[in-house]
């Protein structure tokens, strides 16, 4: 991932000085003051962290409610033509459920262990992610054996309801652009995503806890 893709870390470290006066003597103490790193250019980490966290969870919950609807809108974005392809990104998905509340809780309290396993999760995505585009692209890049040799693509790759209508109603070309089209900048922004919450993770590890409340 480039530099430029990656949130900006432009936090600067100065000291500010007080005098405290006790007994008639006096004494200085310095305190840190941080500027905390933001994403896509305002929002702070532990909110993008706090969001990301919040859009899983209800992105599982519309899964739930509304499988065969959600899935049509969100095919083009994270596959999901071919049947295994499209269990193992309902699974993903709908563990969001969970894992997305965790990353709630973990920005929100600012705890380590949450923000954590949040992170493994999107990690977790990302290579089901992956491994749904080794999978999916094929099958795409052949949607018009589904009417020029149905038994053929059925035997291949099995039967398949999405790609024969996809095939039937002409729209291979289409749909093959639409996935190109939206597929890639959702992966590329599930890995900034992803590389977020790995720096807010980086954060809590390295402050005092008061610090980072402190800077909201």
């Amino acid at each position: 991932m480039s530099a430029a893709a990656a949130p900006k870390r432009a936090w600067t470290r100065s000291a500010s000085y007080a005098d405290d006066s006790d007994g008639g003597g006096s004494r200085r103490f310095a305190a840190r003051v941080y500027d905390h790193a933001v994403v896509c250019c305002c929002l702070p980490l532990r909110t993008a962290v706090f969001l990301a966290g919040a859009a899983v969870a209800l992105n599982a919950v519309a899964l739930i409610v509304s499988r065969t609807a959600t899935e049509d809108v969100l095919r083009v974005f994270i596959g999901g033509y071919a049947a295994r392809s499209r269990a193992v990104v309902n699974i993903v998905q709908v563990l969001g459920l969970f894992w997305g509340p965790i990353g709630v809780l973990g920005a929100w309290h600012l705890r380590t262990s949450a923000v954590r396993l949040f992170l493994g999760y999107q990690v977790a995505r990302l290579a089901a992610w992956s491994w749904m585009v080794w999978v999916d692209v094929p099958l795409l890049w052949n949607c018009e054996l589904w009417t020029s040799d149905v038994k053929k693509a059925a035997q291949i790759y099995g039967w398949n309801d999405a790609m024969f209508e996809i095939a039937v109603d002409q729209r291979c070309s289409a749909e093959r652009a639409a996935f190109l089209w939206c597929s890639i900048p959702t992966l590329l922004f599930a890995i900034y995503c992803t590389a977020t919450t790995q720096m807010f993770l980086e954060e809590l590890e390295d402050e005092p806890a008061y610090l980072l409340k402190g800077s909201g």
